[in-house]
């Protein structure tokens, strides 16, 4: 059984690096681990996890909402404690082994295969919208458009929660196109940015450069 499983897994990695690869896509950190392709240490990685899950919370607080979206849900990370927030939650994510995962991770979610340019849904269709970690991998001309869409699916008094890197090294060599907060006020206008901090959670999670900040935009 074990040979057969190890077959199957690498099976499994070159169907995906072959479709990652025909759609012009990199895959990111979080997809490699998804994939088995790095293997960080668990405890690295559920300690990382609590704390996105407390920007969640410092950001979020007790809000409700009635209808929300995750851009790059990826394998279903932090997809349970976003659904929290909302009666129903939509999920998309483009690359379809990692979107089978979480659709068997987390049934009752609503999972589409989809990418940020191209949302399948109708216009003002969401009161809150999430990207965790995702703008920040798509490039110039791209992003645009991303960001064009999912103001087109935001409800006029949705709320958007987004954790991206706004500092730091970029470009196609490092998979990653840093924005400031200034550039991201501008193209969610006429969204207001209300909350904004960096990722620092307690004195152990520390982000001395501020590269990733937490950004929390609202309508009218």
């Amino acid at each position: 059984m074990r040979p057969k499983r190890i077959i199957k897994g690498i099976k499994f990695k070159i169907r995906t690096r072959q479709t990652l690869k025909k759609e012009g896509r990199l895959p990111s950190d979080v997809e490699n681990v998804a994939l088995g392709i790095s293997s960080p240490k668990i405890a690295e990685f559920t300690a990382n996890l609590y704390r996105e899950t407390k920007l969640l919370d410092k950001a979020l607080g007790g809000s409700k909402f009635n209808r929300s979206l995750e851009v790059g849900c990826g394998f279903g990370r932090i997809t349970p404690w976003v659904a929290r927030y909302s009666k129903e939650h939509h999920a998309v994510e483009p690359e379809p082994a990692l979107l089978a995962l979480a659709s068997k991770s987390f049934p009752k979610v609503k999972f589409t295969r989809a990418t940020a340019q191209k949302l399948p849904y109708p216009d003002g269709y969401f009161d809150l919208i999430v990207s965790f970690s995702v703008l920040h991998h798509i490039p110039p001309g791209e992003y645009e458009k991303s960001i064009e869409e999912m103001k087109r699916v935001a409800a006029p008094n949705a709320t958007f929660f987004f954790h991206e890197r706004v500092r730091g090294q970029g470009g196609f060599k490092f998979r990653s196109w840093p924005r400031p907060v200034e550039t991201y006020e501008k193209v969610l206008a006429p969204y207001k940015l209300v909350k904004n901090f960096d990722r620092k959670v307690d004195d152990v999670a520390t982000d001395p450069l501020k590269i990733v900040q937490v950004m929390v935009f609202k309508g009218k």
